[in-house]
């Protein structure tokens, strides 16, 4: 144990929360060491201001809110420039042997299409779908009204339907 407790306390937090504010990111920013990145960054404002975590929220919607602010910036410094396109083979790589060319492709093409959506529309729906908050949840970490996150989701899942539209068999 370190002689501040605090630094104790905010280990714990960040190995509980680690994973879930990497595959936030990962899903706002669409590359992993970007992702990386802005994890660290989220944590590392998240340490400073830890003795203001009034507890008005739980740790994990603050830290969203915070990994959601990193996105923000980021995006906001690169101007909205084109996400590179290019992995290394690392990157690329299958994480389970059965794993296909086929699937690789699909999740590229998932993953290009929710870089597509407009800020508010990929941060409800990756919040909502991919890490299952509530609506609830959701409205602490953006500020927005449920009724607005409601239409987001909805109408991400519209625009992905029709952006992966042509990776779907017909039978």
């Amino acid at each position: 144990m370190n002689e501040d407790p605090r630094i104790d306390r905010f280990r714990l937090v960040f190995e509980e929360h680690n994973a879930t504010v990497y595959r936030f990111l990962y899903c706002m920013v669409g590359d992993a060491d970007t992702a990386r990145d802005l994890a660290q960054e989220t944590f590392f404002r998240a340490y400073r201001a830890f003795d203001r975590f009034g507890e008005r929220s739980t740790v994990s919607t603050w830290l969203c809110g915070i990994a959601r602010n990193a996105a923000r910036n980021h995006f906001r410094a690169r101007k909205r420039a084109p996400v590179e396109q290019e992995r290394d083979a690392e990157s690329e790589a299958p994480e389970r042997p059965d794993d296909d060319l086929l699937t690789r492709e699909l999740r590229g093409a998932i993953r290009e299409a929710i870089l597509q959506l407009d800020e508010e529309k990929r941060t409800a729906f990756t919040l909502k779908i991919l890490q299952q908050r509530t609506y609830e949840e959701i409205a602490a970490i953006t500020g927005s009204a449920i009724a607005k996150l409601k239409t987001d989701v909805h109408r991400a899942r519209l625009q992905l339907r029709a952006a992966l539209s042509g990776h779907w068999r017909t039978r």
